[in-house]
């Protein structure tokens, strides 16, 4: 039976490289995890959570609050036509712009919020002015 006898540096370094290799390890895994690999990490804060709203609610037309067909409501997410009573339902994050236009109406813009249904009230368009141009005729 033969044994071999290391030299004494080797026998200590043996150990401490074993460390090393342990905590290269400990520290890869640390940083795999910081970049979010298990779900979370140093990116999770800089993902922006969304919430969608289902928004809903009847279009008139001003003076008189009669319900306004065909006008358009859009946001970030949907686009859509109110019917013949006015009506409307679409989807839109939480904060977004929602603009609602129609022929002859002054576009209004909104900002979603909540999801209770909504009475919007559009104004016809201001007249255009003419402006009158006076020249003297000889």
């Amino acid at each position: 039976m033969r044994i071999e006898c290391l030299p004494e540096k080797t026998v200590r370094a043996r150990p401490r490289l074993a460390c090393a290799r342990s905590a290269a390890a400990l520290a890869l895994l640390c940083v795999l995890g910081a970049f979010g690999l298990g779900g979370g990490g140093i990116f999770a804060p800089l993902r922006r959570e969304t919430t969608i709203l289902t928004l809903s609610g009847i279009v008139n037309a001003a003076p008189r609050g009669a319900p306004l067909a065909g006008a358009s409501v859009a946001s970030d997410r949907d686009l859509c036509l109110t019917d013949a009573g006015g009506f409307f339902r679409l989807r839109a994050s939480r904060g977004a712009p929602v603009l609602i236009r129609a022929p002859g109406y002054e576009p209004l813009r909104l900002a979603a919020s909540g999801e209770q249904p909504r009475f919007v009230l559009l104004f016809p368009e201001a007249p255009a002015r003419e402006e009158e141009t006076t020249g003297s005729e000889n």
